[in-house]
């Protein structure tokens, strides 16, 4: 049934005009994911990666693909959209084999936005599940399976290559993906194999997606479910979001309040130095604090990524440094004993009704979420598997509005004429930071951490990422 719904899905998609505002959203992600990739290339990481690559022997258009979606990766400065981080493979994989197929512009843009709901309606799939956020790998070959079809093969055989996909699909573990390197494939070899399903002509495997959701969500995924996340009807790309700062999308929010704080005390007290820093307070939402719990297992400093998950790390870093910047995490390393001595005075905190405020604005602008039927017993395999160590204590006030918020009632579940999202949703991540400075406090409260991608703020950032990433040529 899945893989039809996404056959019928493509062929809606491809004889529908896309509406000027979705275009224009995803000229901004390719511009957007294009400067990530440039500034990725500048990294200690990538010197390395790129040698590898060579050695490969990969031709055009692969080798490009693979270079640039892992360049994309390397400092988290990317988009991401309700639910998946699709534009490494939907960008870089509509761009080269449009090139390399001498294909017209307009199709090469039909197809990144193609790639963007595809995988974002995976990803609602499979929301509440082992995996999560850039760790949905998997979309990332789904994505450029179908892409390929769309662009250089057959609509009619995207069923069959999917399915030859994720009879294979990439599972990441935390280890591989918080811990160092590897990273830096996770969204690059699922859309080489993706790419390779597309081309190769194997049987598929038609109990493939049984499996696939078997393994990766939690959730019932019954029919009704499906074919409203499946419908041609609204446009997911129009959630997409523009990070401002590098860094994962849910330590952001702390990180932005911490280097607005500092310029604060600055302003107060003529300079900033880190000795006078007493303590740090953070309160934030259950998403971070699963993050900060995992994360802190990798920071080794023998490289960036793993500070780029965690809070007391993009925190401390943007206090000790005068200018922070994508760069500033390479001298993670030059930094270790002024990060150490910040981290010891920060103390973390998960607020429970941030995590509230997070799935009562999800669920306003997609209700039938609620049609997926997740367990509780799935939400506590999902919090177990992360080995995340929240205190039930802190959790008790509110957990009878947050399991409330989980269970459809009855007027939602016999909803048949239930309205699809909203073009207004923007993510939220409340976060609060508190600065103790020579006996003086320093607070501030952010609910986001990045901007649409259709405001004009969104622009801006761009513009302004170009600026910083070109200057350094």
């Amino acid at each position: 049934m899945i893989s039809e719904l996404i056959r019928d899905f493509v062929f809606e998609i491809a004889k529908k005009e896309i509406p000027e505002d979705v275009k224009e959203i995803a000229e901004r992600q390719i511009e957007n994911l294009k400067i990530s990739a440039e500034a990725g290339k500048k990294s200690k990481v990538f010197r390395g990666i790129q040698e590898k690559i060579e050695k490969i022997g990969l031709s055009s258009p692969l080798k490009e693909i693979l270079l640039y979606s892992s360049a994309s990766t390397i400092y988290d400065w990317d988009d991401y959209l309700f639910a998946g981080h699709t534009g490494h493979s939907a960008v870089f994989t509509s761009l080269f084999l449009g090139e390399n197929f001498k294909i017209e512009k307009e199709k090469i843009l039909k197809a990144v936005i193609l790639g963007n709901e595809i995988g974002g309606r995976f990803g609602i799939a499979t929301l509440i599940g082992p995996l999560n956020g850039q760790m949905m790998t998997f979309l990332h070959g789904i994505i450029s399976a179908s892409i390929a079809e769309f662009l250089i093969g057959d609509i009619k055989n995207i069923p069959k290559k999917i399915s030859f996909y994720v009879s294979n699909p990439h599972f990441l573990h935390f280890r591989g993906f918080m811990g160092g390197e590897t990273k830096v494939f996770s969204v690059s070899l699922p859309t080489i194999q993706g790419i390779i399903a597309s081309i190769f002509d194997f049987k598929e495997n038609e109990r493939a997606f049984e499996g696939f959701f078997k393994l990766f969500s939690y959730s019932k995924l019954d029919e009704e479910f499906l074919n409203r996340v499946f419908s041609p009807n609204f446009f997911l790309t129009r959630t997409i979001m523009i990070k401002e700062l590098p860094g994962c999308a849910y330590v952001l929010p702390q990180l932005e309040s911490a280097i607005s704080l500092k310029e604060k005390i600055t302003e107060s007290f003529g300079k900033f130095d880190i000795n006078c820093v007493q303590k740090v307070e953070v309160e934030y939402s259950i998403i971070p604090a699963i993050l900060d719990s995992i994360s802190s297992k990798f920071l080794d400093f023998s490289n960036h990524i793993p500070a780029q998950f965690s809070t007391y790390c993009t925190v401390a870093l943007a206090l000790s440094k005068d200018n922070f910047s994508y760069r500033s995490y390479e001298d993670i390393e030059d930094e270790k004993s002024k990060i150490l001595q910040l981290t010891s005075k920060i103390q973390t905190k998960h607020n429970p009704k941030y995590t509230l405020e997070i799935i009562e604005k999800t669920l306003e602008h997609f209700p039938f979420l609620l049609l997926s039927k997740p367990k509780i017993s799935g939400l506590l395999r999902a919090l177990i598997y992360s080995e995340a160590k929240i205190n039930i204590l802190e959790a008790l006030p509110v957990l009878p509005n947050i399991v409330k918020a989980l269970i459809p009632t009855k007027n939602i579940k016999n909803n048949r004429d239930m309205k699809p999202p909203s073009d207004n949703f923007e993510f939220i991540f409340p976060a609060k930071v508190r600065i103790f400075y020579q006996g003086a406090v320093f607070e501030e409260e952010r609910i986001s951490h990045s901007f649409p991608a259709k405001s004009e703020k969104a622009k801006e950032i761009i513009k302004k990422k170009k600026s910083i990433v070109l200057k350094e040529n």
